[in-house]
């Protein structure tokens, strides 16, 4: 049984592998994996796939990871050992193999600080109540960042929770920060990835949806024609709020989305800007036009919209 901690250290590659959790590392590692010829078979217990909550772009994830690996979804798996080999199970199915990765999850790194120490509540994973804008723990002189604090386990979060917390430590008064626009990238094949918002944080009729498939252009070109991407964007304004896809190129795709969700850019701002042909992006265009097409407050000529009054 490994983690992902322990998986670096074998010194040969199983025949068959279990994966369970296709979370962000399950699914790097389990589609790596079957890459190098191991024959994999991953569990998601929810059905959700690397963190991504839009059932279409979810479904759309699955299809692609199973070009090369069995997924199980919606069940929870066990894991036992039977004449010294681990077999697994979920639901009606039932698979023997020579090793499993365990990917459920990290929880946030504060054992052995002595939180409890500090006299103040604790939640039920030992953590205790801070400010997410200036990572203040109650009105203490206390900041908790990056590992410890477990809201965003990514690296480049956690090199601002750092720039925050130490600016606010040295200072009598810690000042309040606005976060970056989120965005989360699976290193998978197509990536994976979500930009601003979540479909999950999203009121229901409030946006408007706006699609690629990636069927034709550069993706049919590459023969990596596989994947949806979803764009969120105010059915009143038309302003960007969010993305998730499961795209080729899709970590390039996400920057672009997610700069423009930061920029506080609508669908008409971002048609406004270049699209080269034949590139991936021309598919970010298509959905774009779409979202724009549902927006109720349009702009003058929105059909032309990279004209403007001069």
């Amino acid at each position: 049984v490994l983690t992902s901690d322990t998986l670096f250290e074998i010194e040969a590659l199983p025949k068959s592998l279990a994966v369970l959790g296709m979370g962000v590392i399950g699914v790097e590692i389990g589609q790596a994996m079957a890459h190098l010829g191991v024959r994999v078979v991953g569990s998601a217990r929810s059905g959700r796939i690397a963190g991504l909550s839009d059932p279409a772009v979810t479904k759309a994830a699955a299809e692609a990871l199973e070009h090369d690996l069995e997924l199980w979804s919606g069940h929870a798996a066990d894991l036992a050992a039977e004449g010294g080999r681990l077999v697994i199970s979920a639901g009606p199915n039932r698979r023997e193999v020579e090793a499993a990765l365990v990917s459920s999850g990290r929880v946030p790194n504060i054992d052995n600080l002595g939180l409890e120490k500090l006299g103040i509540p604790l939640d039920e994973r030992g953590m205790p109540h801070y400010d997410p804008a200036t990572l203040q723990v109650e009105r203490l002189r206390l900041f908790i960042a990056g590992d410890t604090n477990g809201r965003e386990p990514i690296l480049h979060e956690a090199w601002d929770d750092g720039r925050v917390a130490g600016y606010n430590a040295v200072r009598a008064e810690p000042s309040r920060f606005k976060r970056r626009a989120g965005l989360h990238i699976t290193f998978s094949e197509p990536n994976i990835v979500t930009a601003g918002h979540p479909f999950k944080d999203l009121e229901p009729d409030s946006f408007v949806t706006g699609r690629c498939d990636f069927d034709d252009g550069r993706a049919l070109i590459r023969d990596q024609n596989r994947g949806l991407l979803h764009l969120y964007a105010d059915v009143e304004t038309g302003r960007l709020l969010g993305a998730e896809m499961c795209a080729p190129d899709g970590e390039h795709l996400g920057h672009l989305l997610a700069w423009a969700i930061q920029r506080d850019m609508t669908v008409f701002d971002a048609l406004k800007m270049p699209f080269y042909h034949p590139v991936i992006e021309e598919g970010l265009r298509d959905a774009l036009k779409q979202a724009a097409a549902r927006v109720r407050k349009k702009p003058h000529f929105p059909e032309m919209a990279f004209c403007e009054n001069e």
